[in-house]
């Protein structure tokens, strides 16, 4: 299953991640800080205000299931 969260570095968002990592799930991450590999996460850094943004990151990960915690 490939899974997209928003809001990735957030406290709950970690939580999440943890245990989708534990399944063996395959996880992509907004984030508006990075970009890159790690934690078992694929970040692409970008804002959720930015609807072309966030059409990109969805075509680019097509994902199974969206989980959104981003917040401000």
């Amino acid at each position: 299953m490939r899974v997209l969260v928003t809001g990735v570095d957030c406290f709950i968002a970690g939580w999440l991640v943890s245990a989708l990592v534990a399944d063996g799930v395959e996880i992509f991450g907004i984030s508006r800080k990075s970009d890159g590999k790690s934690g078992g996460v694929t970040r692409h850094r970008a804002d959720v205000r930015d609807a072309d943004a966030l059409a990109e990151v969805v075509k680019a990960t097509h994902p199974d299931r969206v989980f959104h915690l981003a917040a401000q």
